[in-house]
């Protein structure tokens, strides 16, 4: 179970990441 509580909170954080990752990214388009 606690393996699967930290894939969990591994997997949220990495979707965090890869949304600030693409909201920069997006950003950066805009003002380019």
């Amino acid at each position: 179970a606690k393996s699967e509580k930290a894939k969990t909170l591994l997997a949220s954080w990495g979707g965090i990441q890869l949304g600030k990752l693409a909201l920069a990214v997006g950003g950066a388009t805009i003002f380019y």
